[in-house]
C-alpha cells in the first residue's frame, strides 16, 4: 500500500521545483535578451562604419558573374544583373559546379536514403535547370549562361591536391570527368588545371570590364576555392577588370538571418578587420520583388536551406573591393609589394575558426620578408603554436615563362616541403623556427627569382580537418 504522507511530501516537492523553475524564467529571459542585444549591437556598430554606395555605371559594359553553385549567382548578384541588363550591358554567367554534391538534396529529390551516383547526377541536372530558368526570367539569354560541370563540394580539392591530370578527383556523381552534356567543355576532367584553363579561356574570350566572384573569406570551401582560381586566372592572363566580391557563407551573416526584405545587408563584423572597401547597391521595390520571385525558383536549395536563401532578399546587395585592388589604387607599396620591408600579406579575422576555438589554431596574419639572401614567411597566431595542429603556408609563384608552387608543412618542430603537383618545387635549403606566437620559415632567395607576382595563403588543420585558414591574396614583387 502507498504511504499518504509520502504522496503529500512528493506533491509539495513538485510545487517547490515548479516555483523555482518559474523564478528562473525572468533571469533566463534577461540573459537571452542581453545576448540578443550584444549580437545586435555588434552589427549596429558595424552599420555605422564607412560603407560606400556603389555606382553601377563603373562596372562597364561587359560583366562576368562567376558562381560556385547554381543559386549563388542569384543570392549575390541578381539585383546588379537586372540593373545592368536594363542599361544594355552584356552579362555572362559562369556556374562552376552543378550542385550535385548535397546529401540532403539527393535524399529529398530521390525519396531515398540509399543513394547511388546516378541520383546525384539527377540532382545536378535539376539544379542547373533551376539556374537556367531563374536567370532567363531575369533577362539573361540562354547562350550567356555557362555551366562548367565540376563536382560540387570538391573545388578546394581541385585547388589543393587534385591539380594534375594524373590526380583526378572522383565526385559523388561517380565520375572523374563531367558527365553532363551541357558542360562548357564536354567530359572535362576533374582536376584543378582544367578548371583554371576553363576560367582563363572564358576571361580571354569575353574580356569583361568587371568580374563579380566569391569573397576569399567565405567559409564555404567551394566559394573560397573559386576565388583562388579566379585570382590565378587573372594573374596568368594579365587581364585587367574591376573586381567585386560577394559573400554568402559566414557566421553572423546575413544579420538578421532569414526573410527580412526591409532590412539592409551589411558587412559582418569579422571582415571589417581586414580593411578594404565595402559597397552597397540599393534595390528598388520592384527589384526586391523580382529577386524574391527568382529566388523561389531554386526549389531544391529552398527545401533544404530556406533561411539562407531568403536572407538575401534585402534592400541592397553587398560587395567588397579586393584588398589587393584597393591598396593598389591608393599606392600603398608597403602593403602590396614584396620589397625590402616586411609586408603583411593578409590580416586574418579573429575567432573565425571552424572547429571550436583555441588561440594556438587561430591565424592572426601571414607576412613575407625579402632579404638579401633569403625569403622569410611568417605565420603569426593568436596563441603559441601547438603540436596538436599542423600549420601550412602556400605560395603560387608566377614568372613570365612558368608557374610554380610551394607548399610548406610545419608539424611540431618539423618543417618540410610537400610535393602536391607536377609544378611543385622543393628548395634544398629550408629552415623553420618558432618564436613565441610566430612560425618563421626561411627559403632561398632564388625561389622568387624572376617572379612578378605571388599568390599567398595559409591554413591550420586539426586531426585532418581544416581549423582555420588565411585567405589567398596577390602580392606583387619588385
Amino acid at each position: 500500500m502507498s504511504n499518504p504522507k509520502r504522496k503529500k511530501n512528493g506533491k509539495q516537492q513538485q510545487k517547490i521545483h515548479l516555483r523555482k523553475g518559474f523564478q528562473l524564467i525572468p533571469f533566463l529571459s534577461l540573459l537571452f535578451f542581453l545576448l540578443l542585444l550584444f549580437s545586435g549591437c555588434k552589427h549596429m556598430a558595424n552599420r555605422n562604419r564607412p560603407v560606400s554606395v556603389m555606382d553601377p555605371s563603373e562596372t562597364g559594359e561587359r560583366i562576368l558573374i562567376i558562381a560556385p553553385h547554381p543559386d549563388d549567382e542569384c543570392l549575390g548578384t541578381a539585383g546588379i544583373i537586372r540593373y545592368s541588363l536594363e542599361r544594355g550591358c552584356r552579362i555572362l554567367i559562369v556556374i562552376v559546379t552543378s550542385g550535385d554534391g548535397s546529401l540532403k538534396a539527393c535524399e529529398r529529390v530521390n525519396h531515398s536514403e540509399s543513394l547511388k551516383p546516378e541520383m546525384y547526377r539527377k540532382v545536378g541536372i535539376l539544379r542547373c535547370n533551376e539556374s537556367k530558368r531563374a536567370m532567363m526570367m531575369l533577362g539573361v539569354p540562354r547562350k550567356n549562361i555557362i555551366f562548367l560541370g565540376f563536382p560540387d563540394g570538391s573545388v578546394n580539392s581541385l585547388w589543393d591536391t587534385n591539380w594534375d591530370m594524373n590526380r583526378l578527383h572522383t565526385g559523388l556523381n561517380g565520375y572523374n570527368h563531367s558527365p553532363f552534356g551541357f558542360s562548357y567543355q564536354r567530359r572535362v576532367p576533374y582536376c584543378g588545371k582544367e578548371l583554371k584553363e576553363n576560367i582563363k579561356e572564358i576571361i580571354m574570350s569575353f574580356k569583361p570590364t568587371s568580374i563579380f566572384y566569391p569573397d576569399p573569406d567565405d567559409s564555404h570551401h567551394d566559394h573560397w576555392a573559386v576565388n583562388a582560381f579566379v585570382q590565378y586566372a587573372l594573374i596568368e592572363t594579365g587581364h585587367k577588370a574591376k573586381e567585386f566580391l560577394y559573400l554568402v557563407h559566414m557566421k553572423d551573416f546575413p544579420f538578421p538571418h532569414g526573410y527580412a526584405p526591409y532590412h539592409g545587408l551589411f558587412p559582418p563584423p569579422n571582415l571589417m578587420q581586414r580593411g578594404g572597401k565595402w559597397l552597397v547597391f540599393h534595390l528598388n521595390p520592384e527589384t526586391i520583388i523580382m529577386k524574391e520571385k527568382i529566388t523561389r525558383i531554386y526549389a531544391i536549395p529552398m527545401a533544404i536551406i530556406p533561411e539562407l536563401l531568403t536572407s538575401f532578399i534585402r534592400r541592397n546587395e553587398l560587395f567588397a573591393v579586393p584588398v589587393f585592388c584597393e591598396r593598389q589604387k591608393k599606392g600603398r607599396k608597403e602593403t602590396t609589394r614584396l620589397d625590402r620591408s616586411c609586408m603583411a600579406v593578409k590580416i586574418d579575422p579573429a575567432g573565425d575558426t571552424f572547429l571550436g576555438y583555441r588561440k594556438s589554431g587561430d591565424i592572426r596574419k601571414l607576412s613575407l620578408l625579402k632579404k638579401k639572401q633569403a625569403i622569410q614567411l611568417r605565420l603569426e597566431l593568436f596563441g603559441r603554436p601547438s603540436q596538436d595542429f599542423i600549420y601550412r603556408m602556400h605560395l603560387r609563384i608566377f614568372t613570365k615563362k612558368k608557374i610554380r608552387r610551394l607548399d610548406i608543412k610545419v608539424s611540431g618542430r618539423d618543417c618540410q616541403v610537400e610535393t602536391l603537383a607536377s609544378n611543385s618545387i622543393k628548395p634544398e635549403e629550408i629552415s623553420g623556427i618558432i618564436r613565441g606566437k610566430v612560425i618563421e620559415v626561411k627559403l632561398p632567395r632564388n625561389v622568387v627569382d624572376s617572379a612578378f607576382c605571388l599568390l599567398a595563403g595559409a591554413d591550420v588543420s586539426l586531426n585532418g580537418h581544416m581549423y582555420d585558414r588565411c585567405a589567398w591574396e596577390r602580392v606583387l614583387i619588385e
